[in-house]
């Protein structure tokens, strides 16, 4: 699998639009999970830049949920 290399011109709306793709193929997430799988993934991203990411889409792609007293993110179902 290719590595995608974050570089300045690779921008939350990016990294949102991965994120969103992966909550919605694999279902609800927290932060720390999201990061871990996207570097699975190939994705060398900072978990500060995939924070940043889902706090700016929540209430647009992402629906932030507390689970076990945990919190989780997942991918709205309409965008």
């Amino acid at each position: 699998m290719a590595k995608v290399i974050l570089r300045p011109g690779l921008y939350r709306e990016v990294i949102a639009g991965m994120v969103w793709m992966l909550l919605r193929l694999e279902g609800c997430m927290g932060p720390r999970e999201v990061a871990e799988r996207l570097r699975q993934l190939g994705l060398d991203a900072s978990r500060g830049k995939i924070n940043d990411a889902l706090v700016e889409y929540t209430g647009r792609l992402f629906r932030r949920m507390k689970m076990d007293g945990h919190v989780v993110y997942c991918a709205e179902e309409r965008v």
